[in-house]
């Protein structure tokens, strides 16, 4: 299972790539080329919560195995 900073830090280069998206989209953008990066993000984001949860089912299997 992740630790929290691995967390943490996984969270933080989400946020680092939703600004990169903002300042993207502050330089004009088409709507095409925003809805592509969003579509992305929320992919990764979708992928990370379930890697998290696999994680967390394994973990407390192992615990109630015990």
């Amino acid at each position: 299972m992740k630790s929290k900073k691995e967390i943490i830090d996984h969270l933080h280069k989400g946020r680092k790539y939703l600004n990169q998206v903002i300042f993207k989209v502050d330089k004009d953008l088409s709507c095409l080329e925003v809805h592509k990066l969003l579509v992305k993000i929320i992919h990764q984001l979708e992928k990370s919560k379930k890697d998290l949860l696999n994680q967390f089912l394994k973990k407390s299997s192992s615990i109630l195995q015990t």
